[in-house]
């Protein structure tokens, strides 16, 4: 197994970097038009339906009255109607996007793979150039496809849930939001241990392909050598590593979701014991408290989503950089490990000129030809 180091990058978040791809997403403006767009109009709908649930409860059930009901009915199946197209045609522009920016991203890295220099070639591994043709630009294209566009419904979300609590009742509001530190708190724990792990399974994966890689074109070597052994032992080493750091993941993970999820239930439990008091007292009608308890429920899914967004975001920044190193943006840099094909011929036909007078075949008919040749 080749003892090739794969390049750390832990450099800080910077646009500089990500408008770098900015021709990449360029031709396809048009869908990141409609997906932006309909993700507007779907945190909007996610935002009413608790309203509407609101209006049922003050206006037909505590009445217990039908008059209006058909009406409400109607409008309350047009507008799940229109999100279920809206999320149709969202997911499909968001598809287009992954699939044809990674395309592009592989055609340009592949096309860029034919110009580097033979030594890139010995020295890097057939493996790590395949993670990086393959999963770094499905990695980043996905990130700008699903990563940002979910983080743009998040923060809408988000705001506008906490605006319309604080109009309804800003005493329960109140309640919710100090839940949110907490919250805040424990994702930036949890998240950048994630993150660290996450990353070192991802650059064990790599050197894995690459050592798979190797493995199967120098199986002839390893056998004439007699050290499959060797390389069952180096392999098997690598393979406990990534999965020492997938489980340190995972439990990490295991700890985070259901902290995550406690706060949320004391947040409900709090709203529901506050709320469940205004209401006797005629504070507020129980609408209202239908309202705050479905936000409360559902509002810290956003929030985390929101927070492991960033944090993958950041992370992706990796990629770009990696990306940049070994293919697509800074074509220099491998560029300038290139030797002109004309110093090559010259350097050696003086390199068999010198070795054949040194054996004294100069003036043979055998050493003037391959002197002509330059071998």
């Amino acid at each position: 197994m080749a003892a090739y180091e794969e390049q750390e990058y832990n450099n800080p978040f910077s646009f500089r970097i990500w408008m770098k791809l900015f021709p990449f997403f360029k031709p396809y403006k048009k869908f990141f038009a409609i997906t932006l767009g309909l993700n507007i109009l779907l945190a909007g709908v996610d935002i009413l339906v608790p309203l509407f649930q609101s209006y049922a409860i003050d206006t037909f059930i505590i009445p217990d009255r039908l008059d209006g009901l058909g009406v409400f009915t109607l409008v309350y199946i047009s507008v799940i109607v229109a999100q279920t197209v809206c999320v149709y045609v969202s997911v499909h522009a968001a598809t287009s996007i992954e699939m044809n920016v990674g395309k592009d991203l592989k055609r340009a890295q592949f096309k860029h793979l034919q110009t580097l220099s033979f030594s890139y070639y010995n020295t890097t591994p057939v493996g790590y150039i395949h993670a990086r043709v393959m999963s770094d630009t499905l990695r980043i294209a996905g990130m700008i496809a699903w990563g940002l566009v979910d983080m743009f419904w998040a923060l809408i979300y988000v705001v506008s849930v906490f605006v319309i609590m604080f109009m309804l009742n800003a005493q329960l509001a109140f309640i919710i939001t100090m839940i949110v530190p907490c919250i805040a708190l424990l994702t930036v724990y949890f998240q950048n241990r994630i993150l660290k792990w996450n990353r070192k399974v991802r650059r064990i994966n790599s050197q894995i392909t690459s050592a798979y890689n190797e493995g199967i074109t120098g199986v002839k070597t390893s056998k004439s050598m007699v050290i499959e052994s060797d390389n069952e032992k180096r392999f098997f080493e690598k393979t406990s590593d990534m999965h020492q750091a997938a489980i340190r993941s995972a439990k990490l993970n295991a700890v985070y979701i259901p902290a995550i999820l406690f706060f949320s239930s004391v947040a409900s439990a709090v709203v529901l014991a506050k709320g469940g008091y205004m209401v006797q007292e005629n504070i507020i009608k129980l609408g209202t408290l239908s309202v705050f308890i479905s936000y409360a429920v559902v509002i810290f899914e956003p929030i985390q989503q929101l927070a492991r967004l960033l944090a993958v975001l950041i992370s992706s920044q990796a990629n770009i950089e990696s990306v940049m190193v070994d293919g697509v943006f800074v074509m220099e840099h491998k560029r300038m490990t290139m030797i002109d094909e004309e110093k090559v011929l010259y350097a050696t036909q003086k390199a068999a000129e010198k070795l054949i007078n040194e054996v004294g075949l100069g003036n043979t008919q055998w050493g003037r030809k391959i002197g002509n040749l330059g071998l």
